[in-house]
């Protein structure tokens, strides 16, 4: 595996944890692994197997918003990952339900259900074009492209919607504040060659 930066390792670690599902990443992880980089002799197959491990088994400690989270922004597109990439807008649609009725208890009136739809399409967007960006540095979704989308005027956006844009973007940012260090944490200790946390 190559180490580069946390979102990367996130990607790599599921991918080859795909290519490895049928194998014990427990006992490869029991064993005292130092990872070995600069030997020749070294089977470097098994050496990312563990690199991954180290990684899964990290993001497998935090709440499961946050594994799905990482899995979603960060995994592989496989099939076989879209469970847990499903996960984190079922989680995602939860919470942008929360914040909605407290809205509503706030200003008394209900948003319409077009509002609703509107609102929760620019949330998913909103997440998507985070994600892409996470990976890309390149706006997949700007702006004017969520409101065509949303089929939001434009003059109405400021008012009624960019509030729920900077939420979900923000939200993600968070989501990413909580994640990658951790995983740079481990990165560290494959860097140095230690797999058990100081």
């Amino acid at each position: 595996m190559q180490i580069g930066s946390a979102s990367t390792a996130i990607h790599d670690a599921y991918a080859i944890g795909f290519i490895g599902k049928g194998q014990d990443m427990e006992k490869m992880l029991s064993m005292d692994f130092k990872s070995s980089r600069g030997f020749r002799d070294m089977n470097w197959h098994h050496v990312d197997k563990c690199e991954a491990g180290l990684i899964i088994a990290e993001l497998s400690r935090l709440p499961v918003h946050l594994q799905a989270w990482a899995i979603w922004c960060h995994g592989p597109r496989l099939p076989e990952y879209m469970p847990e990439q499903g996960r984190f807008f079922t989680w995602l649609n939860d919470d942008v339900g929360i914040k909605l009725l407290e809205q509503e208890l706030e200003r008394e009136k209900k948003f319409s259900v077009g509002q609703l739809e509107k609102i929760r399409t620019v949330v998913a967007c909103t997440a998507m074009d985070y994600q892409h960006f996470a990976i890309t540095g390149q706006h997949e979704f700007p702006v004017s492209k969520i409101q065509k989308f949303s089929g939001i005027q434009r003059q109405n956006w400021k008012r009624d919607f960019q509030q729920w844009h900077s939420y979900a973007w923000n939200l993600c940012d968070e989501l990413d504040r909580e994640v990658l260090p951790l995983v740079g944490g481990v990165l560290g200790r494959i860097k140095n060659g230690l797999s058990n946390s100081a």
